[in-house]
């Protein structure tokens, strides 16, 4: 301590208050120990400690940057609503997703939906309807296609129909078998002869006239159902055909 103390008070001028240049105390104060550039008011232990408390408030208390375009908060929120999940949103986390989507190059939504445009959809056939006669051979029932399809048949409804009085009517059915081929008649039966039919929800095409449900049909490239009112007699009568076919795609 003596010599400390002896070694300080040989450094500095008592009397002028001043700390000599390259002494214990100036090199303390400043890197090179030259104390011509020392400000108390920034580089004193007290300045210095001011700083490192307001350095600690600031960041404890800072309050984070509005996202800026190309910032990071920009890539992980898309919105300004910080709710960012590592567990739901990290890339890797995404990834793992998309693997559930895509498990492999040949295997993905695009192959997928190729495959799901295959599959057979039953639906009511768009043609089922009303269709008033006047003498000539009138559709129906038409479906055509480039792909197998089935033709689940279909129902006529004979009630309140007028009968008896040259009304009577012929349904046929043809198909195709040949790309670009023509129609050839499988199917032909006569209703309204004499009298209405019993019972009078008929199913078309059929083997015999005792079948309740219609014969299915898989074609590609066409089926037709048609309906001829022989002569007016009465009136013409409104046929109504209700068809189903499951077609690919729909």
């Amino acid at each position: 301590m003596g010599v400390f103390k002896e070694n300080l008070i040989s450094s500095a001028d008592p009397a002028l208050g001043t700390v000599v240049d390259a002494s214990v105390i100036g090199q303390m104060m400043a890197i090179d120990g030259d104390v011509s550039d020392y400000d108390d008011n920034t580089d004193s232990l007290e300045a210095l400690a001011d700083g490192v408390s307001g350095a600690t408030t600031s960041v404890t208390d800072a309050v984070p940057e509005p996202p800026t375009a190309n910032s990071l908060q920009d890539i992980l929120h898309k919105d300004g609503n910080y709710t960012y999940d590592n567990t739901t949103d990290s890339l890797e986390a995404i990834r793992d997703k998309s693997n559930l989507i895509q498990p492999a190059a040949t295997d993905n939504l695009n192959t997928i939906a190729a495959s799901q445009a295959t599959n057979l959809d039953l639906a009511r056939a768009g043609n089922s309807g009303t269709t008033t006669m006047d003498g000539s051979e009138l559709p129906i029932y038409e479906e055509t296609d480039t792909t197998a399809f089935i033709f689940e048949g279909g129902y006529i409804d004979w009630t309140g129909l007028n009968f008896g009085a040259a009304e009577d009517t012929i349904i046929k059915a043809y198909a195709k078998i040949v790309s670009g081929g023509s129609y050839v008649q499988f199917y032909e039966e006569t209703f309204l002869a004499a009298a209405l039919p019993a019972p009078l929800l008929v199913p078309v095409p059929r083997d015999i006239n005792t079948q309740c449900v219609p014969r299915r049909l898989a074609n590609t490239y066409g089926v037709k159902i048609t309906a001829t009112q022989g002569a007016v007699g009465a009136g013409w009568n409104d046929i109504v055909f209700e068809a189903y076919d499951a077609k690919a795609g729909g």
